[in-house]
């Protein structure tokens, strides 16, 4: 595979061997799953622990970005960075039937979708790397904010219809499908410097990855102080987000 990447990630798999227990996460006592797209197929694929035991395999091939790193085989097939298709795909966790309470969701992107127009061709690359592999946040909370809208109108007719009609097949489907959920969702984006080049998928340098620790850090801090984090209410229209940090200064709601 050193043909087709940068860095070698064998160490990397060591280390997540020693430092992660297995054993804890493949008895199922904590949920995880982890997106990660077959490299021959293009399909994405989801490793949950509640349908195969995990390894550090699995944690490296979800976090296989080319072309630093090379894709990491598995059962004979072979896994490069979920990213690539849907870098933190919200959608197996707002989209699927089985949303039964509310739900606080920390989502961490590291790339922003929103940047400037490229000055040259080495902008044009750092900008497309930054639209690839940016969450569709906007778009997976309006597809969301609609169906929940749905799904609680769903649930206050069921609770009006009277008896003799909550039987109909049309009022068990909507009894199926209805819930009084909510989503309060907390948005933290790593804003590049404006001295990264379109590298930054791939620079690991101790400098690099120090600055990028720092910045998670104070992002988390600034956002569990600020007054609208908490004083915040439960969301009345399905969902509500919040992104507080200090170039934007004020929540951001989408």
């Amino acid at each position: 595979m050193a043909a087709i990447s940068l860095y070698d990630t064998a160490p990397l798999q060591e280390t997540l061997a020693d430092l992660v227990d297995f054993d804890l996460i493949n008895s199922g006592a904590i949920r995880l799953s982890l997106g990660a797209v077959d490299v021959v197929s293009g399909n994405f694929n989801y490793f949950d622990n509640n349908h195969c035991d995990f390894s550090a395999k699995h944690v490296a091939a979800s976090g296989a970005l080319p072309p630093g790193f090379a894709p990491i085989e598995i059962d004979g097939r072979y896994y490069w960075d979920g990213g690539i298709v849907s870098n933190t795909p919200l959608q197996r966790i707002l989209g699927g039937p089985e949303l039964e309470s509310d739900l606080c969701i920390f989502q961490i992107d590291l790339f922003s979708a929103k940047g400037q127009l490229p000055k040259d061709l080495f902008d044009v690359q750092a900008r497309e790397k930054e639209i690839r592999f940016s969450s569709r946040t906007r778009l997976n909370t309006d597809q969301f904010r609609k169906l929940q809208t749905i799904r609680m109108a769903a649930s206050r007719l069921m609770a009006k219809l009277p008896d003799e009609l909550k039987d109909d097949p049309d009022a068990r489907l909507l009894e199926k499908i209805g819930n009084d959920c909510a989503v309060t969702m907390v948005h933290l984006i790593y804003r590049h410097a404006d001295y990264e080049s379109q590298s930054k998928d791939y620079e690991f340098s101790r400098l690099s990855v120090e600055e990028h620790w720092k910045a998670g850090h104070d992002d988390v801090v600034r956002t569990l102080n600020h007054p609208d984090w908490q004083n915040r209410t439960r969301p009345t229209n399905g969902i509500r987000v919040f992104d507080l940090c200090e170039k934007h200064g004020v929540e951001k709601k989408s």
